[in-house]
């Protein structure tokens, strides 16, 4: 089977992997939202956000580099394999230790007990790593896939049995728990046919790896520092209710389009890596990637943001119609965030990772810096705002900086492939709203307008947009 072939094969995977694990995170949300409180939905993104930051520290880049380079030996990947379990059992070790300060600095006592649980995260998640990478870089989705899905069924019965049982914020960390477990044991059942770690080590041989991985980490770590600001910098100034309801429609956001742009990610770096000598095929590879990505997530976003107040109503309660005018917002942060998906994986397959380091360490302090002003003057609207205008302004400066020097992308290409799908969504939905202003009932509102966008959608794309429409015609098939 040849590269492409086995590119759409293993997308297709990816999103059947994706999709049940959306399916399954919302009705992990769905249920929570109404067991728990929006106390407990602000005390966990906290942990959540912490969590994201140091969750880079073990893997130490480790991935990055083993589906960079080509022909690494047994030794070599053995060595990266206990590397990586040191790290995460120092990170551990670290976490569990200082709890008690990261509680007091949040003024939360629940913070160091759920941070105490979730600090196992680390060491499970390393068990099973290296064989998950492995996998990827030979784009073995199926398998993959079927891990994944069978992780999170485990993740999600953990955490609704927690809150059943009276659990609180804690229900998030024992599934965290639960699926982590579910995912090392089922990747080190099924995933080391070809390959199993070794005692042998020899750090001389690994050091360019880890070189390698250090400066990926780094860049990660900015990358991850900036997406997870807005919840550590609002945690400062609100309290965990309003803290709660400004996650929750993060959340909702962020169960979209980065899970979407994940898929794509995940198998469009293999391949770019493969491509990397080729500009030009690197660079349309890259087009058709961001197209995609846009595609898909525009129409979903500007739905979200128009019918927020329906969707919130449906689906999780009167409880959390406060997040309505946040979760509009933050639709629109959504849309702008998307546009810069693919960046990671065209500065990685390049090997370029200096380039995205001094990149993200640009916006590392300038957007902090900005969210930090929006929150103490207008509060978590202020914060919402200054997110999505923030990633406004970036999509001319990443062109400038990352995709025309690594891939000599044309400005009025790349512009085309965001302004295009964009366009589209909004001719999708606005008749529509317009048009059930007077239904009565969400339910009615949200089956009507979701029935009537999408064959509209599928329509323009077809006559508008019509490389995404042959690239979903071709997945299909």
């Amino acid at each position: 089977m040849n590269l492409g072939k086995r590119t759409y094969s293993s997308v297709r995977w990816a999103t059947i992997s994706s999709v049940a694990r959306i399916l399954i995170q919302t009705i992990q949300l769905l249920v929570l939202a109404r067991l728990l409180s929006p106390e407990d939905f602000g005390t966990m993104a906290v942990v959540t956000s912490l969590f994201a930051i140091v969750n880079l520290f073990p893997d130490f880049g480790i991935g990055r580099a083993v589906i960079h380079y080509r022909d690494l030996s047994q030794r070599q990947l053995s060595s990266l394999y206990w590397i990586n379990i040191i790290f995460s059992l120092a990170f551990c070790s670290i976490l569990i230790i200082s709890s008690q300060l990261l509680g007091a600095l949040y003024s939360n006592s629940e913070l160091p007990q759920l941070i105490i649980i979730a600090s196992f995260l680390f060491p499970i998640t390393a068990i099973g790593f290296l064989h998950r990478i492995l996998a990827e870089k030979n784009l073995q989705f199926r398998v993959l896939a079927l891990i994944e899905i069978f992780a999170a069924i485990a993740g999600i019965s953990a955490a609704i049995g927690t809150a059943v049982l009276g659990g609180g914020a804690s229900a998030f960390a024992t599934g965290l728990i639960a699926q982590a477990l579910g995912l090392s044991l089922a990747s080190v059942l099924l995933l080391n046919s070809k390959w199993k770690p070794t005692l042998s080590f020899s750090f001389r041989e690994s050091v360019h790896l880890v070189k390698f991985g250090s400066y990926a980490v780094a860049d990660a770590l900015l990358n991850t520092l900036r997406h997870q600001a807005d919840i550590l910098i609002a945690a400062l100034f609100v309290g965990p209710a309003a803290l709660g309801y400004y996650s929750f429609a993060r959340d909702i956001c962020l169960k979209v389009g980065p899970v979407i742009g994940q898929i794509l990610n995940r198998v469009s770096l293999p391949a770019m890596s493969i491509a990397r000598d080729d500009r030009h095929k690197l660079e349309r590879m890259y087009l058709q990637v961001l197209r995609a990505n846009c595609s898909i997530n525009f129409p979903l976003y500007v739905f979200m943001a128009v019918f927020s107040t329906e969707l919130l109503a449906l689906f999780f309660g009167e409880t959390w119609s406060k997040s309505s005018e946040l979760l509009s917002i933050m639709a629109i942060y959504g849309i702008f965030r998307a546009t810069g998906h693919p960046l990671g994986n065209l500065i990685y397959s390049t090997g370029e990772v200096r380039l995205g380091l001094i990149w993200n360490l640009s916006l590392a302090v300038i957007i902090p810096a900005i969210l930090l002003v929006a929150t103490a003057a207008g509060g978590m609207n202020g914060l919402a705002w200054a997110l999505a205008f923030s990633y406004l302004a970036l999509i001319y400066p990443s062109w400038l900086f990352l995709m025309k020097p690594l891939c000599k992308t044309d400005l009025n290409d790349y512009i085309e492939q965001i302004w295009l799908p964009l366009i589209i969504s909004v001719l999708s939905v606005l008749p529509i709203r317009w048009l059930s202003t007077n239904i009565a009932g969400e339910l009615h509102i949200i089956v009507i307008a979701g029935v009537s966008t999408v064959p509209v959608y599928i329509l323009l794309s077809r006559f508008f947009n019509r490389p995404f429409y042959q690239n979903i015609l071709t997945l299909v098939k």
